[in-house]
């Protein structure tokens, strides 16, 4: 719950230039603007905005704009200071510890400029509460530590890079809670995992899998060039190669237990896929996938505000849908069980593409959200929502689930059409009081 309010402010209201804007998105989410420095961020700088609200109980929030690339590419060299500067944080119980230095002076700055307001909104009685997304977060983290023995600060960030030592942040597993995607890799980057990101792609170029799928994509580059790129149409026959091997897993990153290993801060709620949905759990700051960096198409797109808002919204639809009576369950068909053929227009899963290595087959896979069944992509170019399967965001569907007669609906035919007539006897209705508003007025006007 706490999440789910605290994210309006620190994936889209930070971000906003003009202070009127900023607190229009506040009221729409029941908050107040009380101080701000939205005007631009430097290097060690950060822009931020203090919010308050009354209800359901009184919190005093502050929020770090984390890095904006696009408008001021100079704040990634300060992201970049990543050397760990030893540090001694009061009240911690840790003693000392080491922080990534760039963020370290970032919260530096922040505590400093809002000394007084924070003071005054303890003193009124307000829980002080800090987030942000990406840097913002990260300096948030830090600025949080800092304010935790004097205020009792609390922390909640979403996609937060590592910026504390080991002790430091499994002290801060009692007041910070971090969202962290299946696939974002800031907050896996880190010396260890990043060494060991490399060494397995040198792996695997080096392997001969990979060797023999590089020459056979290469092989029907070239026979399409020789065919002035015609475009690829579906066969009626059937390939009847066997299954390709399922590709070897990547070795687990090394843990960065070291002195100078940094980690995310606190707890963090980590959301991973079940069956075309999200779902999440709260894991430690040594949990195994926070320590591997893994090569995927969206380890950056789930890094967005977006992303986040979006992974969030499939939890709780995931969570509320299992506790309805008719919620829906397909059976997940693993890539190294899906037939020879796509199931749908029974060709070769790379049919549309140029190469049909086994690499290839894989990256043209994908599964149905509706029957669960693995097709070519082609065939699920469609999209639905499933919301008895917690799916409330347009998901990849086959041809034969988009068009079967037995389809399940959320909505009946004879529920549509009621809802129709309803509408449209309301619509008549208030058509109805405004001419009969216009005609008095007029009358009246006559008089």
């Amino acid at each position: 719950e706490v999440v789910q309010w605290v994210l309006p402010m620190a994936l889209h209201m930070v971000f906003q230039s003009a202070p009127f804007d900023a607190q229009r998105l506040c009221h729409h989410q029941g908050w107040e603007l009380v101080a701000e420095r939205l005007g631009s961020s430097e290097p060690g700088r950060p822009a931020y905005a203090v919010v308050a609200r009354q209800s359901p109980r009184k919190v005093a929030l502050i929020c770090i704009r984390g890095t904006d690339a696009e408008n001021s590419p100079e704040e990634v060299f300060a992201d970049l200071r990543v050397t760990p500067e030893p540090v001694v944080i009061p009240g911690l119980g840790t003693g000392s510890g080491f922080v990534h230095r760039g963020m370290w002076d970032a919260s530096t700055f922040v505590q400093r400029e809002l000394e007084i307001p924070i003071q005054d909104l303890s003193a009124a009685g307000y829980k002080i509460m800090v987030t942000g997304h990406s840097a913002g977060a990260g300096v948030g983290a830090l600025l949080a530590l800092r304010l935790r023995h004097r205020f009792a600060a609390e922390f909640v960030g979403f996609g937060t890079p590592t910026v504390c030592n080991l002790a430091m942040a499994q002290a801060a597993e009692a007041f910070c809670i971090n969202v962290v995607n299946a696939y974002d890799a800031i907050p896996r980057i880190s010396a260890a995992s990043v060494q060991t990101l490399v060494e397995q792609v040198v792996t695997t170029f080096q392997s001969p899998e990979c060797e023999e799928d590089y020459a056979e994509d290469m092989q029907y580059l070239r026979e399409r060039l020789k065919n002035v790129w015609e475009p690829r149409v579906r066969q009626s026959d059937e390939p009847t190669d066997p299954t390709p091997a399922t590709p070897k897993v990547a070795e687990q990153a090394r843990a960065a237990e070291d002195v100078g290993g940094l980690f995310v801060p606190g707890a963090v709620m980590y959301t991973y896929h079940v069956e075309g949905t999200l779902d999440c759990r709260l894991v430690r700051c040594k949990f195994p996938g926070l320590l591997r960096l893994e090569a995927h198409h969206r380890m950056l797109e789930d890094h967005t505000a977006a992303s986040y808002l979006d992974a969030l919204r499939m939890v709780q639809a995931r969570r509320e849908a299992s506790q309805r009576p008719d919620f829906h369950r397909v059976s997940w068909q693993p890539f190294r069980e899906a037939s020879a053929a796509c199931p749908c227009c029974r060709n070769r899963y790379t049919w549309a593409s140029t190469s049909h290595s086994r690499a290839q087959r894989f990256r043209d896979m994908t599964n149905c959200r509706g029957c669960g069944r693995v097709v070519c992509r082609r065939c699920a170019s469609e999209t639905r929502t499933y919301p008895r399967q917690g799916i409330v965001i347009p998901a990849p569907t086959c041809e034969e689930c988009v068009w079967r007669r037995d389809a399940p609906v959320e909505v009946s035919v004879e529920e549509l059409l009621a809802a129709v007539e309803l509408g449209e006897c309301q619509e008549a209705e208030q058509s109805a009081q405004n001419e009969d508003g216009c005609v008095q007025r007029v009358g009246a006007a006559e008089d």
